[in-house]
This record gives C-alpha cells, sequence and structure tokens, in this order.
C-alpha cells in the first residue's frame, strides 16, 4: 500500500472551466512532476473533482495521491485549517501556486510560487477583490509573515525577482527563478477561418489578450491604436480578448468613442483554448502596453503562433521577449501608434519579427519550467547551478 505523499501540490488554484494564468501554469506544471520526481510520491490538492481529470500525465507516470480538501482554497477555513490538515496527511513539502496561503505552517517545508508584486504596487487592484486577497495585501506584515514560512519562494522572471527582494529583503535569499513556457501553435495551414469568425473578428486585426486591470494601460491601448493613420480606413480592428470586466469596461468604451473609434475596438471576451491559437495567428501584431508584468506569457503564446509583438518596455517584458519583439515607452503619447503604422505598412518587417518571434518562443518550454520546480521541490540540496539557474540565463535567452 502506498504511503504518504513527500509533496503535495495545491490544485484548488485551478477552478472553473476557464484557464487564467495561475491555472494553466499549474495544469502545464503540475502533470510533469510525478515523472520527474519518480523516487518521491507526488500528490494532489484537489477542490473540484473534473480538476483530475485536466491533469495531463505523460505515458508511464506514477500515479500520484489524489487527496480531496474539504473547504476551497484561500478561504478563512483554509488559512486557519490548512496546516493541521496537512500535517495528518504527513506530507513532507507543500507547494502552492500563490502566496495567499496560510501564516501558521510548521513542520513541513513550504515552497510558493509569487508571480509578482502587482497588487502591491497598484492597490487599485484590491477593490473587488477577494476578502483573503485584500486581507493580506492590506494587513501590515501579514504577507512577510507568510514569506517567512517558506523554504523557498518560487517567481517567474527576474523582474519579479527583483520587485520581490526591494520589498522583502528578508526574503531575497529564498526566491528562484523558474521561467514559463508556451505551448501554442498557429493551426496548420493557417485554418483559422472558423474559430476567427466565432469572435467576429476581421482579415486584418490588432489584438490585444489579457485582464482589463488598470496596470495592462488599456486606455493607453485604445487611443493608440485610434491614432495609428495607416490602420484607418481599412477594416482594421482591435480585438481585446479576456474577461469583460464591467469595472473598466465603460472608460474603455469612452475612450474609444472620444476618439471616434467605437465601431473599431471589440471586445471578444474569453477565447477558448481550442481557438487561441488561430486568434493570434491571425492578427497583424499582438500589443503588450502594459506598465507592470510578472511574466508576461502572452508575448511568448504570440511568437510561438508566428505573430509580431509590440511591447511595453516594462518590467520583465524586454526578458521575455528578447530581441523578437519591438519595444515602446507605454506613457509615451504616439510611441505605440507609430510603431502600429511602421508594422502594418511594412510585410518584410513582419515576417521577420514572427521568425524571429517563433525561434525565441522554442527557448521557453514547460519541460524545463516543470524541471526547475522539480528539483526546487526535491529539497534543500537543490541549487541554482543544478538545472542552469533561470535567473542567470534570461539575458542569453
Amino acid at each position: 500500500m502506498p504511503g504518504p505523499p513527500d509533496i503535495l501540490v495545491d490544485l484548488r488554484w485551478v477552478r472553473g472551466e476557464g484557464l487564467d494564468g495561475i491555472s494553466r501554469y499549474a495544469l502545464e506544471v503540475a502533470g510533469r512532476l510525478p515523472a520527474l520526481l519518480p523516487d518521491l510520491r507526488v500528490g494532489f490538492l484537489l477542490a473540484e473533482s473534473g480538476v483530475r481529470d485536466r491533469v495531463a500525465l505523460p505515458p508511464g507516470s506514477p500515479e500520484p495521491a489524489w487527496v480531496p480538501v474539504p473547504f476551497p482554497v484561500a478561504s478563512g477555513r483554509d488559512l486557519w485549517s490548512l496546516p493541521a490538515f496537512l500535517r495528518a496527511q504527513a506530507c513532507g513539502t507543500y507547494y502552492t501556486f500563490n502566496y495567499i496561503t496560510s501564516p501558521r505552517h510548521r513542520g513541513y517545508r513550504v515552497v510558493l510560487t509569487m508571480h509578482d508584486t502587482v497588487p502591491l504596487d497598484f492597490p487599485e487592484l484590491l477593490e473587488g477583490a477577494s476578502p483573503a486577497f485584500r486581507l493580506y495585501h492590506r494587513v501590515p506584515g501579514l504577507l512577510a509573515r507568510v514569506l517567512a514560512r517558506a523554504d523557498k519562494i518560487v517567481t517567474v522572471s527576474e523582474a519579479s525577482r527583483r520587485a520581490i527582494a526591494a520589498r522583502f529583503p528578508e526574503a531575497s535569499p529564498r526566491v528562484r527563478v523558474v521561467l514559463q513556457g508556451a505551448n501554442l501553435a498557429a493551426p496548420p495551414g493557417g485554418d483559422g477561418l472558423a474559430a476567427r469568425a466565432r469572435y467576429g473578428l476581421p482579415d486584418r486585426y490588432v489584438l490585444y489578450v489579457g485582464r482589463l486591470d488598470p496596470h495592462k494601460n488599456l486606455p493607453y491601448l485604445v487611443s493608440e491604436f485610434a491614432a495609428a493613420a495607416s490602420l484607418r480606413g481599412t477594416g482594421a480592428v482591435l480585438a481585446v480578448a479576456g474577461p469583460r470586466d464591467e469595472r473598466y469596461l465603460p472608460e474603455l468604451r469612452e475612450r474609444a468613442a472620444r476618439a471616434g473609434a467605437s465601431d473599431r475596438v471589440r471586445f471578444v471576451g474569453y477565447v477558448g483554448e481550442a481557438d487561441l491559437g488561430a486568434v493570434y495567428a491571425g492578427a497583424l501584431a499582438l500589443v503588450m502596453p502594459s506598465l507592470a508584468e510578472g511574466f508576461g506569457r502572452p508575448v511568448l503564446e504570440a511568437m510561438a503562433c508566428g505573430t509580431p509583438v509590440l511591447s511595453s518596455g516594462r518590467s520583465s517584458l524586454p526578458e521575455v521577449g528578447g530581441e523578437a519583439a519591438l519595444y515602446f515607452d507605454p506613457e509615451s503619447p504616439g510611441a505605440l501608434a507609430a510603431l502600429l503604422d511602421r508594422v502594418a505598412a511594412d510585410p518584410v518587417l513582419r515576417d521577420q519579427l514572427a521568425a524571429a518571434g517563433r525561434a525565441r518562443a522554442a527557448r521557453f518550454t514547460w519541460e524545463r519550467c516543470a524541471g526547475e520546480l522539480a528539483a526546487i521541490l526535491r529539497g534543500p540540496a537543490y541549487s541554482q547551478s543544478t538545472f542552469g539557474a533561470s535567473s542567470q540565463r534570461c539575458s542569453r535567452l
């Protein structure tokens, strides 16, 4: 009879059918861990029964332990009762894909992922957030106490590592950078017409993928798209793909109306995984206008699909895009509009960016991401040299 799990991975962050950034990260990594740690028993904490069917285990992987938890992640009961639950499971290491976790962990190793410090840098994001999320960012010292309990803190870029170190210097020696991956691809033969039709997209469109939160800088994007002279009168639209957040939609629609572009800015909502590659591949360009990011996975996903990328030069985005993207100052009027005009008018440049982007994206794999995380989870013997030190490799990718 199998013994207790050596490592318990918290998959309760995978919620609902849609895949937000944390859910996608969790599912891509989790299924690979049992095969990477064959001498250890890996278990998964579950809150929703359907999540088990979404964990893709490679052929021949050891069967993990599936451990249902009787309370949801980041709930009041979770923050109070999870440590006792984990000790009852006799686990050696607990890993969670988020830092909203109990400050009472003891009796086992704790590894957590802190993707970025954006909620601390943009406190307006706390409005409308869950009670636990607001609590952890508003109660002085609480987040620092959680990080102090962690044996290792995983983050997703060198920019995020620097931001964490600046706010929590005592945690800095325990932070490890593990770069994410991208596994999207354009549909074979360029056949994406049906997928694009489902979202009402014309032949020519500029794409944004992500949330509408303030740090994403969507008002700037709408104004700059409207100002790009080469796109006017061509039928081109700005397609905003992501959750339709009613907190921010009125301002964006008003911005488009003032610019005379109401009929050229479309909020298409969430794009399903099955359609996302086709939607990326059909775009004239992907634009990332963010003021801050932890990683910036849409940059890699667009590159993997052969789509030119125009990106803000802030935080982690140059680290991810390297020399395969064109960059702009996200607070400079006219900067993005000039790049849009340049890319729209130059098919040779678009082809060059597409080729460079595909090569760039190929260097970021979920296999490597999972391998580096597995080395951290294995135990204290992990060192930055084990898998080549992601944070040192960023500049060479």
